[in-house]
């Protein structure tokens, strides 16, 4: 690989590591809000009872 090619490769890397996380933290903020995890049904509070966090 070419050296001229380093730093914009390892931006991209870094940038697409801060949008996963992103995605991730939003995600569980949003699973805490609502209570349940998107594929459950409202009111389901099993996952978070089994982790003991409700």
């Amino acid at each position: 690989m070419s050296p001229r090619f380093a730093v914009p490769l390892r931006l991209a890397q870094w940038t697409s590591l801060a949008v996963v996380a992103l995605i991730v933290g939003y995600g569980i903020r949003w699973a805490a809000w609502m209570h349940r995890l998107p594929w459950q049904e409202d009111g389901s509070y099993r996952f978070w009872q089994a982790l003991g966090l409700l």
